[in-house]
């Protein structure tokens, strides 16, 4: 008998993992682009990613949008700010 976690492929494991902790700081990266004035690279760094363009790069993924349109259209629908 082998239990049932070892036959799930550790790279999927991995993969999954990976993701939920991505979504986890971008979750943190859109309330910081929305409620601070810190730059995108602070805020990259502050949620743990060490590669700016990276960081873009997975935004832009799973937001569908970059951190700068996201935050300049945050802005423009809900505070109405130019």
């Amino acid at each position: 008998y082998q239990p049932p976690f070892l036959e799930f492929p550790i790279f999927e494991l991995y993969r999954k993992l990976l993701l939920y902790i991505n979504l986890m700081r971008l979750n943190i990266a859109k309330d910081m682009l929305v409620n601070t004035e810190l730059s995108i690279k602070s805020i990259s760094e502050d949620c743990g990613f060490r590669d700016e363009k990276y960081f873009f790069r997975i935004f832009k993924k799973y937001i569908g949008t970059t951190p700068n349109k996201y935050r300049l259209s945050f802005r423009l629908k809900y505070m109405n700010i130019k």
